[in-house]
């Protein structure tokens, strides 16, 4: 069972209620990072009941409507690091929308425990016989599907040169989590079992997937040469086979990455670029483009693969293998 991290949810830990029923996620195996979300959520509705007074299980409509407002107002953590033209205040619609499902499903067990009558969270009802395929009513929030942000391919060159800088580690799991199109903990659980080394594939496991489904995919030759040298590295720190990445810092020498960190992120932050590398990737079943200049990849059978957006600069990627072979200079024609 997945150890709950109760000094992260001070105000659910002292709620009686709160606390019992996010336990009972962790008895039901949810994900740990789903109990992490649950957690973070339910504590934000709770430190806005103790602002304003409120019976965290007594709570009425008009105090939720008010709670929604409080998410659309308050000010931005992220604020003037936000890319998208807006004010910079107010949580995103997913995040609003996550808070509310979390307070939803929070009394929806009061009323199964029949502490309340019903529940002030309003959500869509499908109303048969209404319109064409019937009609739905909408929910306490509207849902917004915006376009991903995409990177200039000067921003793209930014990350590119300011990864020649970063450790060996890093720059093989930037490029591993782009040739896969790998979601953070997909990435940090990877082991060393999981790769197919002759064919340059990745078996990605059912139970780090978020879908639940377990798929392989490839990666590249540059790739491929970062990752041959990253092993060589990585046998000094430990000789498991398991996991592939290792922490190198001197407090946890040889531990595995935890999956809450984002080194990618730190990496893009800490360099010269100034932006969030927030890479967007659609899973397709159709052949995709190939950031090496090596043609197609068509995908596994029965297996989403592959990425399809963003390609990478070829001479870029080059001048990353180029470096940390000869440390400094330009590619020869060819050489790859």
């Amino acid at each position: 069972m997945t150890e709950i991290r109760w000094e992260q949810y001070p105000l659910v830990l002292q709620q009686e209620l709160a606390r019992s029923w996010l336990q009972r996620q962790a008895h039901l195996q949810l994900a740990p990072n789903t109990l992490d979300a649950y957690g973070r959520c339910l504590n934000d509705y709770l430190s806005f009941c103790a602002r304003h007074s409120v019976q965290p299980e007594a709570v009425t409509r008009e105090q939720v409507a008010l709670y929604v407002q409080d998410l659309a107002h308050r000010a931005n953590p992220k604020g003037a690091n936000m890319l998208s033209i807006e004010h910079g205040r107010g949580l995103s619609n997913s995040t609003m929308q996550q808070r509310s499902t979390v307070l939803r499903l929070f009394c929806d067990s009061l009323i199964e425990q029949q502490l309340r009558q019903d529940n002030p969270v309003g959500r869509g009802h499908y109303v048969p016989g209404k319109a064409f395929g019937g009609v739905r009513d909408r929910g306490l929030l509207p849902h917004y599907h915006k376009l991903p942000w995409l990177p200039s391919d000067e921003q793209w060159q930014d990350l590119l040169r300011s990864l020649t800088e970063e450790p060996l580690r890093n720059q093989v799991l930037l490029l591993l989590a782009y040739d896969g199109a790998l979601r953070r903990e997909e990435l940090i659980t990877l082991e060393i079992s999981d790769f197919d080394f002759a064919y340059r594939q990745i078996r990605i496991r059912a139970e780090h997937a978020k879908n639940g489904r377990e798929r392989v995919v490839g990666y590249g030759k540059v790739t491929s040469r970062l990752l041959e040298a990253y092993l060589h590295h990585r046998r000094a720190l430990s000789a498991t086979r398991d996991p592939l990445f290792l922490s190198e810092s001197h407090r946890n020498t040889a531990c595995p990455l935890p999956c809450s960190g984002d080194v990618v992120q730190d990496c893009a932050e800490d360099g010269s670029t100034g932006w969030s590398p927030t890479i967007y990737h659609s899973y397709t079943t159709t052949s995709s483009p190939d950031p090496y200049g090596q043609g197609t990849h068509g995908p596994a059978p029965d297996c989403p693969l592959r990425w399809s957006c963003l390609l990478a600069d070829h001479d870029a990627l080059h001048q990353l293998e180029w470096r940390r072979t000869h440390g400094s200079g330009q590619p020869e024609p060819g050489w790859l």
